[in-house]
């Protein structure tokens, strides 16, 4: 029993011992500060995390003013460096010296304004009605009088006669309309059109000079008539079965030139030119000048 109590004081001498110990060396630790900002033990300035005070802001002591300020704090870019941390002994913690937190200010309600009442507005006057008009009396239509038509003549028959030169619808000995034969052709065509409500029937005549042997002369003077003939069934002027060809050859000449000399071949061309021609008698009824103004 002697040393079983022995031995349970001597354990118990060795825990105080030990414990002992362990606060002597705690005691003697010492941590690092920056004046006017809340450190941890090691020296590094606690920053904030709270909206309201600011996001990753360099926490401050009581004690802290503006002079004070360290590169990477409250906007220090440059001009005083962090000071060195002063050593110094910690209270009871061991881990963070700090100030306790400052308590928020409270926040007072802003007063409400006082709204003015809206003026009252007087009621528009009344307008009286107008006067109603009374309606303006209908006048009765004036009779509109028919005009007086004057009778129109009938369309009376009509035969006429247009010669045609052929130095300007053919070259000399030749059978193929030119280009101012063709413009010729066109405004007898226009002419006969105004001047003929209804064509009954045409005429084409042939005629040639006494140049050359008298069978040569009809046959040209046919083919001359045959050209004519088709560029008027083409402007629509006649129909095919209402047209007439004739070829006359050198038989019913208009002018004679015997003075002149067959040697003399181009002045006898230029007497015998009235000789060669072609003749296109219309018939038909005519338009009534009042109808053609």
């Amino acid at each position: 029993m002697k040393f079983f109590l022995k031995l349970v004081l001597s354990i118990s001498l060795t825990n105080i011992t030990l414990i002992s110990s362990i606060s002597i060396a705690t005691a003697s630790q010492k941590c690092k500060t920056i004046p006017g900002y809340v450190t941890t033990c090691d020296g590094t300035i606690v920053r904030t995390n709270n909206p309201r005070t600011g996001i990753n802001e360099c926490w401050h002591t009581k004690r802290w003013k503006p002079k004070m300020a360290v590169i990477g704090c409250d906007g220090k870019t440059d001009g005083v460096v962090e000071p060195e941390p002063v050593i110094i002994e910690p209270p009871s913690q061991r881990e963070v010296v700090m100030d306790p937190p400052l308590a928020e200010p409270e926040l007072k309600p802003e007063p409400v304004p006082i709204l003015e009442p809206a003026p009252i507005l007087e009621p528009a006057p009344i307008l009286e009605p107008a006067p109603i008009q009374e309606p303006a009396p209908i006048q009765e239509p004036v009779p509109i009088s028919e005009p007086v038509l004057e009778p129109i003549a009938p369309p009376k028959l009509r035969v006429e006669q247009i010669t045609l030169d052929i130095d300007t619808l053919f070259a000399f000995n030749k059978s193929k309309l030119s280009h101012a034969g063709r413009l010729k052709l066109d405004e007898l065509s226009i002419e006969i059109k105004n001047q003929f409500s209804q064509v009954d029937s045409i005429v084409v005549t042939g005629h040639a000079d006494r140049i050359g042997s008298n069978s040569y002369n009809m046959r040209l003077s046919r083919r001359r008539a045959a050209a004519v003939r088709n560029y008027l069934i083409n402007s629509q002027v006649v129909t095919l079965e209402h047209i007439e060809l004739q070829a006359k050859g050198e038989s019913e000449p208009v002018k004679d030139c015997s003075h002149i000399s067959s040697r003399r071949r181009k002045r006898l061309i230029q007497c015998l030119a009235p000789n060669r021609r072609v003749i296109v008698e219309v018939t038909g009824l005519s338009i009534p000048q009042e109808v053609q103004q």
